[in-house]
């Protein structure tokens, strides 16, 4: 540890290979890494997650891939071995930015449909003390569209991010004063828990 590597010698044939470099005990990076454990589950075959501890800023391998980058740090790779992006940002945030990587966005053939007029609409305001209300209930099934509207600027909730069941997700940023709409319909009965880009402002839709 703390050796050089050249990490684009990992990719093999694999669509995306994303090293991460992190630093022990950094909550954030121990985020990404349960995020990127998930992430590699639903995309078996398309990544393969290549990490590198930083235990030492001054170390070969730390100045080689890190520099003067804030962790956590990603390099994403494509299939052919050419670097697609290196960046840093909130947990949650990279893995959002890693999945379009995987799957970039097709033309849409025509606009995307407008939350139906019938379906529920639920206020989610961020302010200092995080999502407001923090809790939810909606039917299962039901129709329903949560409308985020940031107040805060002394808050870290600047953007939302959820894993819905069937492995889709939200991923929205959240301007100041300006409302968020996301539809949501859920068939699974369970918890979903959404988060800031940091995982440390968090919320619950109870479904039943």
């Amino acid at each position: 540890m703390g050796e050089t590597h050249h990490l684009a010698e990992h990719v093999g044939w694999f669509r995306c290979a994303q090293p991460t470099l992190r630093l022990l005990r950094c909550e954030p990076c121990q985020t990404l890494d349960h995020e990127l454990a998930a992430l590699a589950r639903r995309h078996p075959d398309a990544i393969a997650v290549r990490k590198l501890d930083v235990v030492d800023t001054d170390s070969p391998a730390s100045k080689q891939y890190v520099g003067a980058a804030t962790l956590p740090h990603v390099k994403v790779y494509g299939r052919d071995g050419k670097l697609l992006f290196a960046r840093s940002a909130p947990p949650l945030q990279l893995v959002a930015d890693i999945e379009a990587a995987l799957d970039p966005p097709k033309p849409a053939a025509k606009p995307a449909a407008k939350p139906a007029p019938t379906s529920r609409r639920i206020a989610i305001t961020v302010t200092d003390r995080g999502f407001e209300p923090a809790r939810v209930t909606v039917g299962r099934n039901e129709a329903v569209t949560l409308v985020f509207r940031r107040t805060s600027t002394k808050t870290c909730a600047t953007d939302v991010h959820m894993t819905l069941p069937g492995g889709g997700r939200v991923d929205q940023q959240l301007p100041l004063d300006q409302a968020v709409a996301v539809p949501l319909r859920v068939a699974q009965p369970g918890e979903l828990t959404y988060a800031c880009g940091m995982d440390m402002v968090r919320g619950t839709i109870v479904v039943r």
